[in-house]
């Protein structure tokens, strides 16, 4: 059992840790097309895209930022606490 909780977290802490790349990889100046950001982009799109259509851009003086990639982690952290939860004790928080 307390492997596959490792597993569990493990899955969780990677896809947290794209989306902390995502966001750092935002503010450098590189080519887009490099295909290690071109598979982050992949894999961390599909939760960005309908969070950009419930959040909009935070901005001033001509600089926005997309707030989107901070929601999906905490939405992710909302997700593993519920699954740990059921796992371990088998009951919602």
């Amino acid at each position: 059992m307390y492997n596959f909780i490792q597993i569990v977290n493990f899955f969780f802490d990677i896809w947290k840790g794209l989306f902390v790349a995502r966001i750092l990889l935002s503010w450098l100046p590189i080519d887009r097309s490099h295909p290690v950001i071109d598979w982050i982009c992949k894999l961390t799109e599909p939760l960005l895209v309908p969070l950009r259509r419930i959040l909009p851009s935070v901005g001033a003086g001509g600089v926005y930022f997309d707030l989107s990639p901070l929601a999906a982690w905490i939405a992710l952290d909302l997700v593993q606490l519920v699954v740990m939860n059921v796992i371990l004790y088998g009951v919602l928080p």
